[in-house]
């Protein structure tokens, strides 16, 4: 979805809303930002959603990929074994 494209219908009605640190809900999905705690350290993933207006197809990725490394760490998340 990230090129504009909906991967369920392929209509190029995709909209996409983000909230960054300081502009609040902008988008009003939640949630719009994670807070991952590893240890001492707190680290918020903030999230870009994605929307296809023709079929109503939603999807979210974290904005910040840079900042995912945190996940094996972090308190409360696992990795989910394939099937």
């Amino acid at each position: 979805m990230q090129d504009g494209t909906c991967p369920k219908c392929q209509s190029p009605e995709v909209y996409r809303g983000s909230s960054r640190e300081g502009d609040g809900l902008t988008a009003g999905i939640y949630p719009s930002i994670v807070e991952i705690v590893a240890g001492r350290k707190q680290t918020t993933l903030w999230i870009d959603t994605y929307i296809c207006r023709a079929c109503g197809y939603l999807e979210m990725r974290i904005a910040n990929r840079d900042e995912l490394s945190v996940l094996t760490q972090a308190d409360g998340w696992e990795k989910v074994a394939p099937a």
